[in-house]
């Protein structure tokens, strides 16, 4: 995959986010449905994100992502090391 390949992937699942928070629950139920091993690809994705999140330095959050950064620094902390090859 390249940078751009993967600036486009984030691209759909921002508009997705911004038009559609309300069908988490069914981004989640598709996930489930998918490949096995795609599954633990994509749950590696969210924990590099999470990871990600919680190292921002504070001048970089805001008071409406703050609480974001927070939830991700609680994972990062509770999770500690993830297989990284998830």
């Amino acid at each position: 995959m390249t940078q751009q390949a993967a600036e486009e992937a984030y691209q759909a699942i921002s508009k997705f986010v911004n038009g559609n928070r309300m069908y988490g629950k069914q981004f989640a139920e598709a996930l489930v449905h998918d490949h096995k091993l795609l599954q633990g690809y994509v749950i590696g994705l969210m924990m590099e994100c999470i990871a990600t999140m919680a190292a921002m330095p504070e001048n970089q959050t805001s008071p409406q992502n703050r609480a974001a950064v927070n939830l991700c620094k609680t994972i990062v902390e509770a999770v500690g090391d993830y297989p990284q090859y998830l």
